[in-house]
């Protein structure tokens, strides 16, 4: 059999490597295709079944099971002073990406000035921004890499709400391979 499964890029390498190799060894002859996409796009695709298990961003009318809590981040190029600029140049995901809802929220409930200087839905377009010194981005913490700056309260950069990462299942993964999978995957939660 297959099994598709999906996460953002955001999620992909913090989530999938372990429960993937465990369930490799324990099911050697399923197929396993991996996506990724931002939860925008994924949560038509498991509608539509395209994918089978999707991790997702929890956002109002997403219904799944809690696999963590993922604390969000402010981070910018390595010695910016970027963070002082006023409006703040902010690179942001998508529209109605929960990541940029929060992002948002957070900078406004601050009063804030800040203006969304570039969008991309993609964690490497995000990135690429940061490290070019154009502007500070708001990312799950388990996707900020090293090479980059994580700014806080002392940067005078308001918190920012966690991201609840949930899986979710299509109607069409009622199947055992779908099912062997999910159970793995919660089976894992930290």
């Amino acid at each position: 059999g297959k099994v598709v499964v999906a996460a953002p890029d955001d999620y992909a390498l913090s989530l999938l490597p372990g429960p993937l190799g465990r369930f490799g060894a324990l099911f050697p002859k399923v197929e396993v295709e991996v996506v990724c996409a931002q939860t925008t796009v994924l949560l038509p695709m498991l509608e539509a079944g395209a994918v089978d298990l999707a991790f997702v961003s929890r956002k109002r009318g997403v219904d799944g099971d809690l696999v963590r809590v993922e604390p969000m981040v402010w981070v910018a190029a390595p010695g910016s002073e970027i963070f002082r600029r006023s409006p703040l140049p902010v690179a942001l995901y998508e529209p109605n990406s929960p990541a940029r809802v929060r992002a948002v929220e957070a900078l406004e409930r601050a009063g804030l000035a800040y203006r969304a200087a570039h969008s991309s839905p993609s964690l490497l377009g995000l990135l690429a921004m940061v490290e070019a010194d154009l502007a500070v981005a708001a990312l799950a913490r388990c996707s900020a890499p090293a090479s980059v700056q994580v700014l806080d309260e002392r940067h005078g950069m308001p918190p920012i709400a966690d991201l609840e990462v949930v899986l979710v299942r299509s109607a069409a993964s009622r199947r055992p391979a779908c099912d062997a999978l999910a159970e793995v995957i919660l089976g894992q939660r930290r």
